[in-house]
Protein backbone atom coordinates (compact mmCIF):
# COMPACT_ATOMS: atom_id res chain seq x y z
CA UNK A 1 0.00 0.00 0.00
CA UNK A 2 1.63 3.51 -0.69
CA UNK A 3 2.81 5.58 2.05
CA UNK A 4 0.63 8.55 1.36
CA UNK A 5 -2.32 6.42 1.77
CA UNK A 6 -1.01 4.57 5.20
CA UNK A 7 -0.64 8.13 6.61
CA UNK A 8 -4.04 9.36 5.84
CA UNK A 9 -5.45 6.51 7.46
CA UNK A 10 -3.12 7.06 10.25
CA UNK A 11 -4.38 11.06 10.19
CA UNK A 12 -7.96 10.05 10.25
CA UNK A 13 -7.66 7.64 13.09
CA UNK A 14 -6.18 10.12 15.15
CA UNK A 15 -9.01 12.83 14.20
CA UNK A 16 -11.47 10.23 15.06
CA UNK A 17 -9.37 9.63 18.34
CA UNK A 18 -9.18 13.31 18.87
CA UNK A 19 -12.85 13.87 18.46
CA UNK A 20 -14.63 11.39 20.60
CA UNK A 21 -12.38 11.93 23.27
CA UNK A 22 -13.73 15.58 23.20
CA UNK A 23 -17.39 14.52 22.67
CA UNK A 24 -16.60 11.89 25.78
CA UNK A 25 -15.06 14.91 27.38
CA UNK A 26 -18.22 16.66 27.36
CA UNK A 27 -16.93 18.89 24.46
CA UNK A 28 -14.48 21.14 25.90
CA UNK A 29 -11.25 20.50 27.53
CA UNK A 30 -9.01 22.73 29.50
CA UNK A 31 -5.10 22.26 29.34
CA UNK A 32 -1.90 23.67 30.85
CA UNK A 33 -0.03 25.60 28.11
CA UNK A 34 2.73 26.43 30.78
CA UNK A 35 4.24 22.69 29.84
CA UNK A 36 3.91 22.29 26.63
CA UNK A 37 4.23 18.80 26.71
CA UNK A 38 1.49 18.79 29.18
CA UNK A 39 -1.59 17.99 26.65
CA UNK A 40 0.62 15.23 25.15
CA UNK A 41 1.36 13.65 27.93
CA UNK A 42 -2.40 13.57 29.13
CA UNK A 43 -3.36 12.40 25.61
CA UNK A 44 -0.46 9.73 25.38
CA UNK A 45 -2.60 7.39 27.06
CA UNK A 46 -5.75 7.64 25.53
CA UNK A 47 -4.48 8.14 21.81
CA UNK A 48 -2.72 5.01 19.96
CA UNK A 49 -0.09 6.99 17.60
CA UNK A 50 2.62 9.73 18.64
CA UNK A 51 1.98 12.92 16.69
CA UNK A 52 2.55 16.76 17.70
CA UNK A 53 -0.90 17.34 19.31
CA UNK A 54 -0.16 21.15 18.61
CA UNK A 55 -0.42 20.24 14.54
CA UNK A 56 -3.22 18.56 14.60
CA UNK A 57 -5.21 20.64 16.90
CA UNK A 58 -4.30 23.43 14.24
CA UNK A 59 -5.27 21.10 10.98
CA UNK A 60 -8.83 19.83 13.28
CA UNK A 61 -9.27 24.23 13.87
CA UNK A 62 -8.96 24.88 9.88
CA UNK A 63 -11.74 22.15 9.30
CA UNK A 64 -13.89 24.03 11.40
CA UNK A 65 -14.11 21.01 13.97
CA UNK A 66 -12.88 22.07 16.88
CA UNK A 67 -11.98 25.71 18.49
CA UNK A 68 -8.78 26.47 20.18
CA UNK A 69 -7.93 29.85 22.68
CA UNK A 70 -5.52 30.16 25.62
CA UNK A 71 -6.58 32.34 28.51
CA UNK A 72 -4.86 32.59 31.69
CA UNK A 73 -2.21 29.65 30.50
CA UNK A 74 -5.10 27.65 29.39
CA UNK A 75 -5.50 25.74 26.57
CA UNK A 76 -9.23 25.74 25.75
CA UNK A 77 -9.65 23.26 23.00
CA UNK A 78 -13.65 22.95 22.17
CA UNK A 79 -15.59 20.61 20.15
CA UNK A 80 -17.85 22.91 17.23
CA UNK A 81 -21.00 22.14 15.55
CA UNK A 82 -19.17 20.38 12.55
CA UNK A 83 -17.28 18.59 14.81
CA UNK A 84 -20.16 17.37 16.96
CA UNK A 85 -21.80 15.87 13.55
CA UNK A 86 -18.14 14.18 12.60
CA UNK A 87 -17.72 13.02 16.54
CA UNK A 88 -21.54 11.60 16.14
CA UNK A 89 -20.68 9.75 12.65
CA UNK A 90 -17.19 8.10 14.22
CA UNK A 91 -19.36 6.92 17.31
CA UNK A 92 -21.54 5.52 15.22
CA UNK A 93 -18.78 3.34 13.53
CA UNK A 94 -18.56 1.47 16.63
CA UNK A 95 -22.27 1.59 17.93
CA UNK A 96 -23.42 -2.02 19.57
CA UNK A 97 -25.99 -2.67 21.36
CA UNK A 98 -25.30 -4.62 24.64
CA UNK A 99 -27.78 -7.03 25.16
CA UNK A 100 -29.11 -7.76 28.30
CA UNK A 101 -29.22 -11.45 30.04
CA UNK A 102 -32.62 -11.42 30.80
CA UNK A 103 -35.62 -10.36 27.93
CA UNK A 104 -37.90 -7.73 30.45
CA UNK A 105 -40.97 -8.99 27.54
CA UNK A 106 -41.23 -5.59 25.71
CA UNK A 107 -40.22 -5.45 21.99
CA UNK A 108 -38.44 -2.12 20.55
CA UNK A 109 -40.53 -1.15 17.58
CA UNK A 110 -38.76 1.50 15.07
CA UNK A 111 -40.96 2.87 12.63
CA UNK A 112 -39.89 5.51 10.55
CA UNK A 113 -41.36 7.21 7.28
CA UNK A 114 -37.95 9.97 5.95
CA UNK A 115 -38.97 11.76 3.12
CA UNK A 116 -37.34 11.23 -0.35
CA UNK A 117 -35.10 14.20 -0.13
CA UNK A 118 -33.37 12.02 3.02
CA UNK A 119 -33.20 9.32 0.96
CA UNK A 120 -29.96 8.52 2.09
CA UNK A 121 -30.43 8.98 5.48
CA UNK A 122 -33.18 6.64 5.17
CA UNK A 123 -31.05 4.11 4.07
CA UNK A 124 -28.21 4.40 6.63
CA UNK A 125 -30.70 3.65 9.08
CA UNK A 126 -32.07 0.69 7.44
CA UNK A 127 -28.63 -0.60 7.07
CA UNK A 128 -27.93 0.39 10.74
CA UNK A 129 -30.98 -1.49 12.31
CA UNK A 130 -30.33 -4.46 10.28
CA UNK A 131 -26.54 -4.41 11.64
CA UNK A 132 -27.28 -3.66 15.14
CA UNK A 133 -29.21 -7.24 14.82
CA UNK A 134 -33.05 -5.35 14.40
CA UNK A 135 -35.46 -7.91 12.42
CA UNK A 136 -37.30 -6.12 9.64
CA UNK A 137 -41.19 -6.57 9.69
CA UNK A 138 -41.94 -4.01 7.04
CA UNK A 139 -40.21 -2.29 4.73
CA UNK A 140 -40.13 0.71 7.46
CA UNK A 141 -40.54 -1.09 10.78
CA UNK A 142 -38.06 -2.40 12.68
CA UNK A 143 -37.71 -5.23 16.10
CA UNK A 144 -35.40 -5.87 18.83
CA UNK A 145 -36.11 -7.35 22.18
CA UNK A 146 -33.44 -5.30 24.26
CA UNK A 147 -33.17 -1.68 25.60
CA UNK A 148 -31.85 0.76 22.60
CA UNK A 149 -33.19 3.93 22.54
CA UNK A 150 -30.01 5.72 23.61
CA UNK A 151 -28.70 4.19 19.96
CA UNK A 152 -31.73 4.96 18.19
CA UNK A 153 -31.41 8.18 19.46
CA UNK A 154 -27.97 8.39 18.29
CA UNK A 155 -29.00 7.71 15.05
CA UNK A 156 -31.64 10.17 14.70
CA UNK A 157 -29.67 13.00 16.23
CA UNK A 158 -26.87 12.24 14.17
CA UNK A 159 -28.51 12.35 10.81
CA UNK A 160 -30.89 14.64 11.65
CA UNK A 161 -34.28 12.60 11.09
CA UNK A 162 -35.65 12.64 14.72
CA UNK A 163 -38.94 13.84 13.40
CA UNK A 164 -39.70 11.32 11.13
CA UNK A 165 -38.61 8.20 13.47
CA UNK A 166 -40.94 6.65 16.16
CA UNK A 167 -39.62 4.58 18.62
CA UNK A 168 -42.23 2.31 20.59
CA UNK A 169 -42.31 -0.12 23.48
CA UNK A 170 -44.03 -2.66 22.65
CA UNK A 171 -45.50 -5.78 24.91
CA UNK A 172 -47.52 -7.95 22.51
CA UNK A 173 -47.08 -8.30 18.72
CA UNK A 174 -48.65 -10.78 16.86
CA UNK A 175 -46.38 -12.53 14.71
CA UNK A 176 -44.30 -12.83 18.61
CA UNK A 177 -43.75 -16.40 18.46
CA UNK A 178 -42.05 -15.74 15.27
CA UNK A 179 -40.11 -13.05 16.99
CA UNK A 180 -38.99 -15.03 20.04
CA UNK A 181 -37.48 -17.83 17.75
CA UNK A 182 -35.27 -15.36 15.22
CA UNK A 183 -33.96 -13.55 18.58
CA UNK A 184 -33.48 -17.35 20.38
CA UNK A 185 -35.50 -16.31 23.27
Amino acid sequence: MDNNIIMNIKKRSINKEILLWLLKAGGIISLSILSPNLPAKLLKGYLKEKYHLNERLKRLEARKWIKVSEENDQMKVELIDDGIKKAYYYQLENLKIIKSEKWDGLWRVVMFDIPEDKKLARDVLRKKLKDLGFVQIQKSVFVFPYPCEKEINLIRQTYGISPYVTFMLVKEIDIQKKLLKLFSL
